[in-house]
């Protein structure tokens, strides 16, 4: 099989790329899925939320220095506008 590849058989050109993509897929899918599975300590350092009661609940999702809600807001609103 020639090096230069413009000098390789069709077939042989595209399973190399085929085989490229699906590699670049894999890696893809590996690193999402790490991030994914790796979500709960990085909930716990950001999302304090108290079920206590409903009281505890809304002050513990309320608005704090720094965080900004985005969400729909109504009709004839932007999606994700920040408030």
């Amino acid at each position: 099989m020639p090096d230069d590849p413009y000098r390789q058989r069709p077939e042989a050109l595209k399973r190399q790329i085929d085989d490229r993509q699906y590699l670049l897929r894999k890696e893809i899918e590996d690193t999402l899925r790490s991030v994914i599975l790796d979500y709960e300590p990085r909930r716990a350092a950001h999302w304090h939320r108290d079920y206590s009661s409903l009281e505890a609940f809304e002050a513990s999702v309320a608005e704090g220095p720094g965080r900004v809600r985005a969400g729909w807001h109504g009709p004839g609103s932007r999606a994700g506008a920040l408030v």
